[in-house]
């Protein structure tokens, strides 16, 4: 297909963290918030999502190390104790205690130097230093293979034999992709990220309900908004005697419109009786909450 393809020498993230770092690329794309901890400057979630509604999230390392107040050495240390691939995490330490502990201490050694072993239960034989080792000097694949990043037109011999030859397409079908492959990569002027996806830029640190999460761009629940007022989330859904009341001035109304208007109220019905259901099943402890 023309694409160039480098054979990571360990994982994936800390491979394409390098060729971001040495300028051969512009950002890593992947799920794994590792690429961060591996150091990558620019990293995208979300590029290759099934829909265009969800928007590519952009991070940039500086912009989070600067408004996080840590160094990358500290920052590594953190995303150790909130828990990584290579090694189990301190139990009963989460997000926020583990950057309120970096703060304070600076590095993991100094943290076990000053935790309190009674309350948190430090792994045996806990192997933090290896995985930090992992993250900062990451077993790569040679210059050589990450300098040979260049893009050629397909090779159209080798699609018909593998496609056609081997695997029974359609041989009009494939030369006509074949054909668009090669118009589209004479174009000189390179389509920009923006135009086919919405992107929103993320450093910060952002606190959603109870936990602490980096850069996380879902904004925490906000009251539903009715006629009559704001109906306010609790720890088990939203309280049944305040949505009951709701629910018999709904009604109460509806029965006086006209059919124009009914249309209308009968989409915060809807919303009405499905947040019924969910505060129920939750107060109950059920299932399946009202139908």
């Amino acid at each position: 297909m023309g694409l160039p393809v480098v054979q990571a020498a360990s994982e994936a993230e800390a491979e394409c963290a390098a060729l971001c770092k040495s300028g051969k690329v512009y950002a890593v794309s992947s799920e794994d918030m590792d690429t961060l901890t591996f150091g990558a400057p620019r990293f995208l979630r979300h590029l290759m999502g099934p829909t265009t509604k969800v928007p590519v999230v952009e991070y940039d390392i500086e912009k989070i190390l600067t408004e996080l107040n840590l160094t990358m050495d500290q920052f590594v240390d953190l995303c150790i104790l909130c828990g990584c691939d290579y090694c189990p995490s301190i139990q009963g330490v989460g997000e926020k205690t583990a950057l309120k502990l970096i703060r304070q201490h600076g590095s993991i050694e100094s943290i076990l130097e000053n935790i309190n072993r009674q309350r948190y239960h430090i792994p045996e034989n806990w192997m933090y230093q290896e995985a930090r080792h992992l993250f900062k000097e990451p077993l790569l694949s040679s210059g050589d293979q990450q300098s040979d990043i260049t893009w050629t037109g397909p090779d159209e011999e080798g699609l018909i034999s593998f496609l056609v030859e081997e695997n029974g397409f359609n041989h009009y079908r494939v030369t006509k992709a074949i054909r668009k492959i090669e118009v589209s990569s004479k174009k000189s002027s390179q389509i920009r990220l923006t135009s086919s996806k919405q992107v929103v830029s993320m450093s910060f640190l952002e606190r959603k309900e109870t936990k602490c999460v980096l850069g996380a761009f879902d904004l925490p629940v906000k009251p539903k908004v009715f006629s009559h007022g704001y109906l306010k989330p609790t720890n088990y859904g939203y309280e049944i005697d305040e949505l009951g009341a709701i629910l018999q001035k709904f009604l109460r109304q509806y029965i006086k419109l006209n059919s124009p208007a009914k249309l209308s109220v009968s989409v915060q019905l809807i919303t009405l009786f499905k947040l019924l259901s969910t505060s129920y099943s939750s107060q109950q402890g059920r299932r399946k909450g009202w139908e």
